[in-house]
């Protein structure tokens, strides 16, 4: 503001605030605005709490610019420090807690801010899976003036999904093709967890594209998609569970997740075979708790909660960057070990 300008200065205080598209929540702090009524500048310093920053999304769930469609209204150097209880989202592909503060200048209908907000919890639906964010690594946000409310994204994200180990075995007809068979409940590895980490650096607006996927154990990128989309290409009936399974499901597992301390928290559908009726399978429901008892460390139990099978405990053990033990039991006659040895070029 310059010098000659007389602001006027607004206190606020437990304001409940909702600006349609950009932000819904409470707001304490002081705002200046000169100018005229038609055309005003606004600047001063606000917190914000207990609400969310809305990002703009394109019709596929992807964060995007917003419309550079001019208003009468000018931010300069007008302060947004993210406080308690702050969510940034851009429904349906991402939520995340945050906290910093944000410098805005330009437009209201077309923004630049700039500054880093850190990102402290949250997930990110990517094909039809729930990701969350990895403990210990720096999740950050950035804001550039010339991307508007896109933000550079760095983080890392990690989920777990089932996957059903399949046997290769000869056809009645033509010994020497092979068919592709699920195995019995008794065999070795015939249900496992296969644990993904998914690293994002770049606009929100190109989540897919800026995506590097791996996984432990360790499977080809196309077999990852294959896993994280649940058969999207041929179970569209999954697909569709698991896309409203995130939606509906989401509150219910970061509550109980944080009620009970744990790393991780999730309930998903999943396909459930019964032996007894010739592999026909149904769409069931499962949950998975898993708990960081060090960095190198972790423990889990995995429970299919439609149907009568036993309980499957899981213990991961990283001995170095290259070395990993995997086991797991279901305390009846399903149990396994893997050691794991893994070295990238």
């Amino acid at each position: 503001l310059s010098e000659q300008d007389q602001p006027l200065t607004v206190n606020l205080k437990e304001i409940d605030l909702k600006l349609r598209g950009l932000y819904e929540g409470g707001v304490n702090g002081q705002v200046q605005v000169i100018g005229n009524a038609f055309d005003p500048a606004i600047g001063g310093s606000v917190t914000l709490f207990n609400g969310q920053v809305l990002l703009p999304s394109t019709s596929d769930g992807t964060a995007a610019a917003p419309a550079a469609d001019q208003s009468g209204i000018e931010f300069e150097d007008f302060k947004i420090v993210l406080g308690n209880n702050i969510r940034v989202t851009s429904q349906p592909i991402l939520s995340f807690v945050a906290r910093g503060d944000l410098t805005l200048n330009g437009n209201l209908n077309a923004m630049e801010p700039s500054g880093t907000i850190s990102l402290l919890s949250g997930q990110v639906n990517l094909f039809t899976t729930q990701f969350v964010l990895a403990r210990g690594y720096n999740q950050t946000a950035t804001f550039y003036p010339d991307q508007g409310l896109d933000p550079d994204l760095d983080v890392r994200l990690i989920t777990s999904v089932p996957e059903v180990t399949r046997s290769r075995i000869p056809t009645e007809t033509l010994p020497s093709e092979i068919l592709d068979t699920p195995t019995t409940a008794s065999s070795l590895g015939a249900f496992q967890t296969v644990r993904i980490q998914a690293s994002v650096l770049g606009p929100a607006s190109k989540l897919q594209e800026n995506l590097d996927l791996a996984s432990n154990p360790t499977r080809s990128r196309a077999e990852i998609v294959a896993l994280l989309g649940g058969g999207l290409a041929g179970d569209g009936t999954l697909a569709l569970a698991n896309l409203a399974g995130s939606a509906l499901l989401n509150n219910v597992q970061d509550v109980v997740g944080k009620a009970l301390g744990l790393s991780e928290f999730r309930v998903y559908p999943t396909r459930v075979t019964d032996d007894d009726a010739g592999n026909d399978s149904t769409l069931g429901l499962a949950a998975e708790a898993g708990l960081d008892v060090t960095k190198d460390l972790s423990v889990s139990i995995l429970r299919i909660l439609t149907a009568d099978q036993p309980t499957q405990f899981g213990v991961r053990y990283r001995i170095n960057d290259n070395l990993r033990v995997r086991s797991f039991t279901d305390l009846t006659k399903e149990s396994g070990a893997v050691v794991e040895y893994e070295v990238r070029f």
